[in-house]
């Protein structure tokens, strides 16, 4: 099995300071990953893409060399339009990134080769669940040199090459009242908000996908394929109840939905798990 790296899980931790409701989706891959930057290089056939690169048949054998960001959809646009806004000019923090895919609407998946080694992928053609987590990939040589990495985490906070850091607010709950929640979409009124939209399901989806990662859905594992048909942005029986379990062990009143402070409490580190 591959390691995770020690430059790419301190990247991950600086990460996360800068931007609190980031969480860590992964940096190994599961034993549903058969390809790509989340295996080490030694579990990988000659052929797979994420060995091409010269810089990517340097470095550690063992290590993975990616890491993937759970994020609202509000920040998964913020940060992707700043990772996509650097690669455009080139930035020189981005050195370490062999590739990221976040989104920037919230319905389509945006995939970016900073350092290319084929033709580039369109707009829509990863799968889904980067709609609700940024995967960035690093060049191998890179995974456990802190130095090289770092400079990342200044793009994703915002911060130009030179002068005051400039991080545009983004609050995590989407409605400026209470009394608007996330729950059934047969039950659909003016303040409940099951999946109806395009906008509702970007939410929708993220809530799924920290109950899953919460461990809330007991037959359902992250970077499965379940759990990406699972957290498919509509709000059905399935996750009535799985939020009702979330809600229960945090100490939260109310039925099966996601209103404002549950939204907060699942976007934070206090959530405690299943």
């Amino acid at each position: 099995m591959a390691r995770a790296p020690g430059g790419i899980e301190r990247l991950w931790q600086d990460v996360h300071n800068a931007v609190p409701v980031a969480q860590l989706g992964g940096i190994v891959g599961d034993p549903n990953h058969s390809f790509g930057y989340h295996l080490a290089r030694n579990q990988l056939p000659g052929s797979d893409y994420s060995v091409q690169l010269p810089a990517d048949r340097r470095g550690p054998g063992d290590a993975a060399s990616a890491l993937d960001i759970t994020l609202p959809p509000g920040h998964m646009k913020l940060l992707t339009s700043r990772l996509v806004k650097a690669a455009q000019k080139n930035d020189p923090r981005l050195k370490a990134v062999r590739e990221f895919c976040g989104t920037l609407n919230g319905w389509q998946t945006y995939p970016w080769q900073v350092h290319p080694n084929s033709a580039s992928e369109g707009v829509g053609s990863w799968d889904d669940s980067h709609l609700w987590h940024i995967h960035i990939s690093f060049l191998r040589e890179f995974c456990d040199n802190y130095a090289a990495l770092a400079p990342v985490v200044k793009v994703l906070a915002g911060k130009p090459l030179a002068g005051p850091i400039r991080t545009a607010a983004t609050n995590v709950y989407p409605y400026a009242s209470s009394k608007h929640v996330f729950g059934p979409l047969k039950d659909p009124s003016k303040y409940v908000h099951g999946g109806a939209t395009s906008g509702e399901k970007a939410h929708v989806r993220y809530l799924q996908a920290r109950l899953i990662q919460l461990g809330y859905v007991p037959h359902v594992r992250s970077w499965t394929p379940q759990a990406k048909a699972w957290a498919d942005g509509v709000w059905g029986p399935e996750t009535t109840k799985a939020a009702l379990r979330f809600k229960a062990n945090n100490g939260l009143a109310g039925g099966g939905f996601i209103g404002k402070d549950a939204y907060k409490l699942i976007a934070s580190k206090k959530a405690r798990h299943a």
